[in-house]
């Protein structure tokens, strides 16, 4: 038995294949979010999340009108992010060896430090709860002001407030310590 979020969504992929712009904003707002955090699951990594998420939706635009059966939909996008988070992870894995080679010419200790001290806020990020997670990777990747982020997480404006206090605090207790 279909939920009803999967009969929206099906109707909305319908919509958007005959061309309907507005169906196309509303299944974004549907599937934004979901896909950040498939993202984030996949990469560890709040930096990359946006890029990723926005490589993806470039993918679907392009895509969606050649998908023939519109129940699909979850396992199509699911597997656009999957792609895209793997063409960053080998994009970065290339990139991490250019610089081991780089640092094991130059002995570099600032840069070496930032780097730890970056890889550290990203490992203790990812220790946060999901709505910390969701609340400073929208915040400060996604670039929306607390306002936006109520209304996308459908929560109130103090709730986000809060939760970028408390995941703050937390951060920096952490690094204290």
């Amino acid at each position: 038995m279909r939920t009803r979020s999967e009969i929206l969504t099906e109707l909305l992929v319908l919509r958007v294949q005959n061309g309907e712009k507005e169906a196309f904003e509303l299944l974004v707002t549907q599937w934004y979010q979901r896909l950040e955090r498939r993202a984030y699951q996949l990469t560890k990594d709040i930096d990359a999340v946006r890029d990723i998420s926005q490589d993806s939706w470039v993918a679907i635009i392009k895509g969606i009108r050649r998908l023939k059966d519109p129940s699909r939909f979850q396992n199509w996008v699911y597997q656009i992010v999957r792609n895209k988070c793997m063409d960053w992870i080998r994009k970065r894995k290339s990139e991490r060896t250019f610089k081991e080679a780089y640092l094991a010419n130059f002995d570099d200790r600032v840069e070496v430090q930032s780097n730890e001290l970056i890889d550290s806020i990203r490992r203790l990020i990812g220790q946060l709860s999901n709505d910390y997670q969701t609340v400073l990777t929208l915040f400060y990747l996604g670039e929306m002001g607390v306002q936006e982020i109520a209304r996308r997480l459908s929560i109130p404006e103090g709730t986000v407030k809060s939760r970028l206090y408390h995941a703050r605090k937390m951060l920096t207790k952490a690094l204290e310590g």
